[in-house]
């Protein structure tokens, strides 16, 4: 009698153990982003949250050198816990600029909206245009969906 409950125990756990790894299968073959990844246990806002630096910029998938062809040494975003975060750009010549702005995701959480925080403390309007297509711990990929004839997209890394 014993032993039976035991076999009994056993065929439960196994079922158990088999129904988990289809389902784990099922959400690792459903991912949200274009370039992944397709399973994380991290939430998309712990992923977001941190300092990036632009590492590739492509304007209709020809890659741009941003020091030789735009001047820019440097391209940093900063997203916060908060729901803010700033944008730094130097350029050649010692010049560079700040932008404050304030973020969320859509509801899907596939886009990126932002919109400028001004130094008189009022906000601009809302823009919806940076698709995310790739978001690890690591890297965010976001492509930018805009009513101009050029396709760009951003390739950031956290520092």
């Amino acid at each position: 009698m014993l032993k039976k409950q035991k076999q009994n125990i056993y065929k439960k756990l196994f079922f158990t153990f088999s129904y988990s790894i289809l389902i784990l299968l099922f959400c690792i073959s459903c991912g949200k982003y274009e370039e992944g990844p397709s399973f994380s246990l991290i939430s998309k806002k712990k992923r977001l949250v941190g300092d990036y630096i632009v590492e590739k910029y492509f304007i209709d998938d020809n890659k741009i050198n941003m020091d030789e062809d735009l001047g820019i040494l440097n391209y940093k975003i900063n997203y916060n816990d908060d729901g803010t975060g700033s944008t730094i750009i130097e350029r050649q010549g010692d010049h560079s600029s700040e932008e404050l702005f304030e973020w969320r995701f859509d509801e899907d959480k596939e886009y990126l909206h932002e919109r400028l925080i001004f130094s008189n403390d009022e906000y601009g309007k809302w823009i919806t245009n940076k698709k995310i297509i790739r978001l690890t711990k690591n890297e965010l990929w976001v492509r930018y969906e805009r009513d101009i004839a050029e396709d760009e997209e951003l390739h950031l890394k956290k520092q």
